[in-house]
Protein backbone atom coordinates (compact mmCIF):
# COMPACT_ATOMS: atom_id res chain seq x y z
CA UNK A 1 0.00 0.00 0.00
CA UNK A 2 3.09 2.33 0.80
CA UNK A 3 4.41 2.27 -2.44
CA UNK A 4 1.00 2.83 -4.19
CA UNK A 5 0.33 5.98 -2.09
CA UNK A 6 4.32 6.62 -2.98
CA UNK A 7 3.43 6.46 -6.95
CA UNK A 8 0.39 8.91 -6.30
CA UNK A 9 2.51 11.48 -4.62
CA UNK A 10 4.86 11.55 -7.35
CA UNK A 11 2.25 11.53 -9.79
CA UNK A 12 0.36 14.87 -8.21
CA UNK A 13 3.63 16.42 -7.69
CA UNK A 14 4.70 16.18 -11.71
CA UNK A 15 0.96 17.24 -12.09
CA UNK A 16 1.07 20.11 -10.09
CA UNK A 17 4.64 21.24 -11.11
CA UNK A 18 3.28 20.99 -14.73
CA UNK A 19 0.23 23.00 -13.89
CA UNK A 20 2.10 25.84 -12.54
CA UNK A 21 4.77 25.83 -14.86
CA UNK A 22 1.82 26.65 -17.78
CA UNK A 23 0.13 28.91 -15.66
CA UNK A 24 3.82 31.27 -15.12
CA UNK A 25 4.15 30.76 -19.28
CA UNK A 26 0.58 31.76 -19.93
CA UNK A 27 1.22 34.67 -17.38
CA UNK A 28 4.08 35.61 -19.51
CA UNK A 29 6.40 35.44 -16.65
CA UNK A 30 8.78 32.78 -18.25
CA UNK A 31 9.78 31.80 -21.70
CA UNK A 32 9.00 29.43 -24.10
CA UNK A 33 12.33 28.31 -23.27
CA UNK A 34 12.31 28.50 -20.17
CA UNK A 35 8.98 26.50 -19.99
CA UNK A 36 10.22 23.83 -21.94
CA UNK A 37 13.45 23.45 -19.99
CA UNK A 38 11.35 23.17 -16.96
CA UNK A 39 9.49 20.21 -18.54
CA UNK A 40 11.99 18.39 -18.98
CA UNK A 41 13.65 18.77 -15.44
CA UNK A 42 10.14 17.91 -13.46
CA UNK A 43 10.06 14.72 -15.64
CA UNK A 44 13.70 14.05 -14.71
CA UNK A 45 12.94 14.85 -11.25
CA UNK A 46 9.66 12.93 -11.03
CA UNK A 47 11.22 9.82 -13.34
CA UNK A 48 14.59 9.53 -10.81
CA UNK A 49 11.73 9.71 -7.12
CA UNK A 50 9.74 6.48 -9.27
CA UNK A 51 13.10 4.81 -10.34
CA UNK A 52 14.37 5.12 -5.98
CA UNK A 53 10.58 3.93 -5.11
CA UNK A 54 11.22 0.44 -7.28
CA UNK A 55 14.58 0.06 -5.87
CA UNK A 56 12.95 0.03 -2.22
Amino acid sequence: MQNLEAKHEIMAEEIWLKYYNEVLFEKKLITVEQRDKMILAIESRCDRKRKQQKAI
